[in-house]
């Protein structure tokens, strides 16, 4: 995450991060898509690795299942959480959101439910980056000194506008004596110049899969 102070040079690809409740998202584009720079760091800058600050961990090959079977309670979020976010329902996106909060990009603090409905309400920060390509180029834009945000820099909603140009792959795996979920969605030919693949992690909490971290891959 790039804390308020530090510089944002050096980075390549697309990098979007909350700063705070006082702040909105911070996007760092590089001059060439074309960079065959890595897309994320390995670490953060005070050397700490990104998933052990989000709390979440990737599933190893051993621990996902096979291609064949898939688990229909899987499946459900899957369709569901994408469609709230492909139909712009942040209030729905709001009742995912696990009790200790999410975990928004990499080594930020969890952003609680209340605070996400805030930056929700401004139409601001992850609201942007979730829902709202031209506000998301308008902080893009801002953040960098400059009058108007990359054209081809997109939501994550305009991302998934077309579920049939849309690869998703959901795996659950044991962590820390509990259940989570690996959910990846990435969109084929899109214009975006951030359709990266995109990646959400989700907690076994009660009888409900809640979301705790957004990370960047």
């Amino acid at each position: 995450m790039m804390r308020g102070g530090q510089a944002a040079t050096g980075l390549s690809g697309k990098a979007a991060w909350l700063l705070g409740p006082s702040l909105a998202i911070l996007a760092v584009l590089a001059c060439s898509t074309n960079s065959s720079e890595p897309r994320f760091p390995e670490s953060t800058a005070a050397g700490r690795s990104p998933r052990r600050d989000m709390r979440v961990a990737s599933p190893s090959p051993s621990q996902a299942p096979a291609a064949q079977r898939v688990d229909p309670d899987l499946k459900k979020l899957e369709e569901k959480f994408l469609f709230v976010i492909r139909e712009g329902k942040p209030r729905d996106f709001l009742a995912y959101v696990s009790k200790r909060g999410v975990y928004v990009g990499v080594d930020s603090p969890a952003s609680s439910r209340r605070e996400l409905a805030q930056e929700f309400a401004q139409r601001r920060g992850t609201f942007c980056l979730l829902f709202n390509s031209e506000c998301l180029r308008h902080e893009v834009a801002r953040a960098v000194g400059a009058d108007h945000g990359p054209s081809k820099v997109c939501s994550y909603r305009e991302i998934l506008s077309n579920p049939n140009q849309v690869l998703v792959e959901t795996v659950a795996y044991d962590y820390e004596g509990g259940r989570q979920v690996r959910m990846t969605a990435r969109a084929i030919n899109s214009d975006c110049s951030d359709a990266e693949t995109l990646e959400f992690h989700f907690r076994r909490e009660g009888s409900a899969w809640r979301l705790v971290a957004i990370p960047y891959v």
